[in-house]
């Protein structure tokens, strides 16, 4: 059989699978194979997308796909490895990604509240316009990673290990780094209220435009680039923090 005729009657498989799913009212998020041309790379093998027409498994790995309005709340996607992968309204909230890999892909207005990525490897990986209040980042490893548009409110990366990391219009409120080593790690127009970094070792990074209150862990953020108003809104605190003592 030759290879267009073994990808037809792949995609007839899936499509068959997907009506029998319908028809027993279980969940059908929208699963399609990511067009060739995002990537610029070779065919995107249809079994790939065959793979996740049920759901999401542990300790799988799915490449190339795209997955819309999936929802894995509270499930166990230990060790899941995800890359070169599109996810759009999707919800993890809750869900144990313990170990996971992410790589090369793109997680748009997902739903990650209370999830746990501890020991995941995040790489080359955009977030934008998602919902990861309270997630559990600790000891992940994340690398050419931006999160835009986000809010991570007490959402906790103690102990991560951060390359070239950027938050872009982030709500990073009571947001935990502590023990964190962090290089090129840069926050625009963020909110940084209450944002710890005790203990952490920070390189080199950026702090520009971002609305500063009660930060705390100054003197571990000595590598970071101030822009005039952090340095503004810092000074109390960083005045404070060498046992002055600040009126008014």
């Amino acid at each position: 059989m030759s290879d267009m005729q073994s990808n037809a009657q792949k995609r007839l498989d899936l499509q068959a699978r997907l009506a029998t799913m319908a028809e027993r009212g279980k969940p059908n998020p929208r699963i399609e194979a990511v067009p060739d041309q995002l990537f610029h790379d070779e065919p995107v093998p249809i079994v790939e997308t065959e793979q996740l027409a049920d759901t999401l498994q542990t300790n799988e790995k799915y490449m190339n796909v795209t997955l819309t309005a999936g929802d894995y709340n509270q499930a166990n996607l230990e060790d899941l490895a995800l890359e070169r992968c599109v996810l759009t309204n999707t919800r993890f909230a809750g869900t144990n990604l313990h170990n996971a890999s992410i790589i090369g892909s793109t997680l748009r207005t997902v739903d990650g509240a209370g999830a746990v990525f501890d020991g995941a490897t995040i790489a080359d990986t955009g977030f934008f316009e998602s919902r990861l209040t309270g997630t559990d980042f600790g000891r992940t490893t994340l690398s050419r990673v931006t999160f835009t548009e986000t809010n991570l409110t007490l959402a906790r990366f103690c102990f991560a290990k951060l390359s070239n990391v950027t938050f872009r219009d982030c709500d990073l409120t009571n947001t935990d780094f502590q023990g964190c080593k962090a290089s090129n790690i840069v926050f625009e127009r963020c909110r940084l209220h209450r944002t710890e970094f005790s203990q952490s070792t920070v390189k080199s990074g950026a702090i520009r435009n971002c609305d500063l209150e009660l930060v705390r862990g100054l003197t571990f953020l000595a590598g970071i680039t101030l822009d005039k108003s952090a340095v503004i809104s810092l000074a109390p605190a960083f005045a404070v923090s060498m046992g002055f003592k600040v009126e008014g």
